[in-house]
């Protein structure tokens, strides 16, 4: 396979990814802390933002954003020449770090999600 395809994704995607997903893991984290602060209806009626219902889409669009540049990362290097060189090991790691990252970031928000406010409603 030709080197013409090396360009497509640039470089800094599979950090962004790592990044990404770090951030969405330690904002999926702190999601039980932050919804247990202020009660929610009175954050929404009183406009108040740092709530856990107005915190949840932020860690969860993150892990979504550290998903998709892993997976752009993993599909850009999919036709490489194997044995791949250091610095495309550490771009797939950096990528596959993002993925699982931002996967656990959806596990333990949709769990919160599950265990603090669907379950109350039952």
């Amino acid at each position: 396979m030709d080197d013409r395809r090396q360009g497509l994704i640039p470089a800094w995607t599979g950090a962004a990814s790592a990044w990404c997903g770090a951030i969405a893991a330690l904002g999926a984290i702190a999601l039980p802390v932050i919804g247990k602060w202020r009660r929610s209806t009175g954050a929404v009626r009183y406009g108040h933002w740092f709530s856990g219902d107005m915190w949840t889409p932020f860690p969860l669009y993150l892990a979504l954003a550290a998903l998709v540049l892993g997976l752009a990362v993993l599909w850009q290097s999919r036709h490489r020449q194997k044995p791949y060189p250091a610095v495309e090991i550490n771009h797939r790691a950096q990528a596959w770090a993002g993925i699982l990252l931002g996967a656990a970031a959806i596990a333990l928000i949709y769990l919160y999600v599950l265990a603090y406010v669907a379950w109350r409603a039952l």
